[in-house]
């Protein structure tokens, strides 16, 4: 089959290129922990290659389609994503993936699993796929979960695996429940950051209006409102973050469901991994949109407010701006000096949110 691309990823056959990328991950325990099989030798890796060159397609019943994540920034092979046919007659396939450790936590195995569901049910006509995980296994969990499937059983003490009782979790979705929120598949989301007092919130807002009034379905959230609070002990900006992706994740399945495709985040992050921990929390892809303004400006909006909360939003970005952080990590950058329409239509119109709902009608047709 030929090579598919999504946002940030090529999913293509494995090739014999791919044994070191192969090699590297399906040798390392914290990969296998929660796997039936353990870590593999040199040879027991170039036998699992060989077998995932022949997994090209899907035809008989016990088929395997083998897919390589491939990012397409880099071109590493970061994982593999399958889709087993596990019974013709009842139309039933079985979905697995497996992403690098070093790559983990940035949303890569949902978006290659998106992509290989929309070619099971689109592709392969199945009526039903499975997706099963150990129990303890909380992050794999959270994969299926963003991708619509909901858990149907729970099996205690099932198997003996590498020693020691396990637990199975079943997760399933079916083509009619796939069909159903296929129209979330044209959801997009954009964040908008910048230092504290660059105007994030209002600009959001703006934006928000725009699409309104061009009849799009959308949702602003102002992301703070998500983790005002006190989140425990330990590292409180971390705690904090962890607390809003939380928060996020019902609030946006709320938002999907009512309707919204157009997603408009507003929040100050502080570095490239907040970034890829909110990408990896949503359903759908991300931008970013950096507004810059110059920092005596900054100086002027936050200090005519003498709130604590305002002082201290100075003081950290004067901190952020010395560390360098709060920036580097944008799709692009806008400048908020300016009128906030021509800045909102600016932000608008890099989304390409034109007139009228977002069209899931272009989406490519692939199949094995």
């Amino acid at each position: 089959m030929d090579p598919i691309e999504t946002e940030r990823l090529i999913l293509r056959p494995f090739t014999s290129d791919d044994f070191d990328a192969l090699y590297a991950y399906q040798s390392r325990p914290d990969v296998t922990r929660w796997l039936e099989w353990d870590t593999r030798t040199e040879a027991e890796v170039r036998d699992a290659l060989a077998r995932k060159m022949q997994s090209v397609a899907i035809v008989d019943e016990g088929d395997v389609l083998a897919l390589a994540m491939e990012r397409r920034d880099t071109g590493e092979l970061i994982g593999d994503v399958i889709l087993h046919l596990a019974s013709v007659e009842h139309r039933t396939g079985e979905i697995g993936y497996i992403v690098h450790p070093d790559h983990q936590g940035h949303g890569f195995a949902s978006e290659a699993c998106r992509e290989v569901l929309r070619i099971a049910f689109e592709g392969v006509r199945l009526h039903r796929v499975i997706g099963r995980l150990e129990s303890r296994n909380v992050a794999s969990a959270r994969v299926l979960q963003k991708l619509g499937m909901r858990r149907e059983a729970r099996f205690v003490d099932n198997e003996m695996i590498k020693g020691e009782w396990t637990g199975e979790d079943v997760y399933a979705i079916l083509d009619r429940e796939w069909r159903a929120g296929a129209g979330r598949l044209d959801a997009e989301a954009l964040l908008i950051t910048g230092l504290f007092g660059s105007g994030k919130s209002s600009v959001a807002v703006e934006v928000g209006q725009i699409l309104e009034e061009r009849g799009r379905r959308y949702a602003v959230i102002d992301l703070d409102w998500l983790c005002w609070g006190t989140a425990g002990d330990g590292d409180e900006d971390d705690a904090v973050h962890r607390m809003m992706l939380a928060n996020l994740v019902p609030v946006v399945a709320n938002y999907l469901d009512a309707g919204a495709r157009s997603f408009v985040l507003a929040r100050s992050l502080r570095s490239r991994a907040e970034v890829e921990g909110l990408r990896a929390a949503l359903p759908m892809p991300m931008r970013v949109v950096g507004l810059v303004v110059p920092f005596e400006e900054i100086e002027q909006r936050l200090g005519a407010d003498v709130t604590t909360a305002r002082a201290d939003d100075l003081r950290d970005a004067a901190a952020w701006v010395a560390a360098g952080e709060g920036s580097g990590f944008e799709d692009r950058t806008v400048a908020n000096d300016r009128p906030l329409r021509v800045v909102a239509d600016e932000i608008v119109s890099f989304m390409g949110w034109g007139e009228g709902p977002p069209d899931a009608a272009d989406r490519r047709d692939v199949s094995p």
